[in-house]
């Protein structure tokens, strides 16, 4: 656009008679008479030429829209872009989610019970409630060592609320009442009835309802062991027991690898036999919830994703998660540790573990309470 300035007057005596409207001839105007009033000096007003030949008016309107056209296509790159970043963030999100669901997911099928008949024997826990969780564990035996089954049984009564968690022993050995009418070693109830009957036998020698099943065997003994790098455990006596290893560990203050750790559980030659073992044992189990809680967030789902297929529950890994930030850090939760009062004979060639019924009663009584049953008098 070319545009002229031009003054509004001409000032008195300030300029010669001929010089006045010396440029009105080239100036355009939108009217002759303007044309002649500025001929004579006199000029109110000037209407802008642009290149395009536009009077002012449209002019204006064009150049305003234009920058609103600019300002719009502005504001549409910023939408664009803002969009676009959105985009990211949701298709990342949904990467992780579906990440996330595929890895629990898996995880939930290595942790499962498969084919376990067990479902049907336990009892669904109440809201907000204190429930029972059964841990049971074959230890195998060393080459050369016995025949007998070495299964172990942890009774672990567990109260989110008051962060309370109880751990019982319960000998492997175990004199129960299976479906056949029989008395049998708590061992052989898998081998009769599947995980269904194993519950079902603990569950009515408790006199408590049980929720949940975990189950393991020697190699998922070793996997977490090697998975937290050893556990730290005091023995209350040395252990020599052929019938458990040939490794030998001193009493007192130690560092187990998988090796010694499967050995120290197997162990049953102590002086207090089934005092001795089931301090070992539920010890063990103490130390190992320990060091599985020290991790947190993926690292713990990390680890559990790792031991899930050589440990096997009724949880999905959700539910173990979320039992395990309920009470961590353990150290700073109430953990109580008992065992089955009783002792050991044979009955038919088979060395069968006989509770007292009135000890016993006693125990669970204080169990079930939440209370400390080392207490009991």
């Amino acid at each position: 656009m070319t545009s002229h300035t031009i003054g509004t007057h001409v000032a008195k005596g300030g300029t010669p008679r001929h010089s006045r409207g010396m440029n009105a001839s080239s100036v355009g105007f939108s009217s002759d008479r303007k044309k002649r009033r500025a001929a004579r000096g006199i000029v109110d007003h000037v209407t802008p030429q642009t290149a395009s030949g536009e009077n002012y008016r449209a002019y204006s309107r064009r150049v305003s829209k234009r920058g609103y056209i600019q300002s719009a296509q502005r504001k549409s790159g910023m939408r664009r872009a803002a969009v676009g970043v959105i985009s990211v963030i949701v298709i990342i999100a949904v990467a992780v989610g579906v990440g996330v669901t595929v890895f629990f997911n898996a995880s939930n099928s290595k942790l499962s019970l498969e084919h376990s008949n067990a479902i049907s024997a336990l009892t669904a826990a109440k809201e907000g409630s204190p429930y029972y969780v059964l841990a049971a564990a074959n230890l195998g035996s060393p080459k050369g060592g016995s025949n007998v089954s070495s299964e172990t049984y942890i009774l672990a009564r567990v109260d989110e609320s008051t962060r309370t968690l109880t751990l019982v022993s319960i000998p492997g050995n175990l004199a129960v009442s299976l479906s056949d009418g029989k008395t049998h070693p708590l061992y052989d109830a898998y081998g009769i009835g599947g995980d269904e009957a194993l519950v079902k036998a603990v569950s009515s020698f408790a006199g408590v309802g049980i929720s949940h099943l975990v189950k393991t065997n020697e190699e998922g003994i070793r996997s977490l062991v090697d998975l937290v790098g050893g556990i730290g455990m005091t023995l209350p006596e040395s252990v020599d027991d052929p019938y458990a290893g040939s490794i030998y560990l001193e009493a007192g203050e130690q560092v187990l690898d998988a090796e010694s750790s499967l050995v120290a559980l197997r162990a049953s030659n102590y002086a207090k036999s089934s005092e001795t073992q089931a301090s070992v044992r539920t010890s063990f189990a103490y130390a190992m919830a320990l060091r599985l809680l020290e991790a947190g967030g993926l690292d713990f789902a990390t680890e559990l994703d790792g031991i899930a297929g050589n440990v096997r529950t009724d949880l999905s890994s959700s539910q173990v998660i979320d039992l395990a930030n309920a009470f961590r850090p353990l150290g700073e939760a109430t953990v109580y540790a008992a065992y089955v009062p009783g002792s050991e004979s044979e009955q038919d060639g088979t060395a069968l573990f006989k509770a007292s019924d009135s000890q016993w009663k006693t125990v669970m009584e204080s169990v079930d309470a939440g209370a400390d049953p080392n207490a009991v008098e």
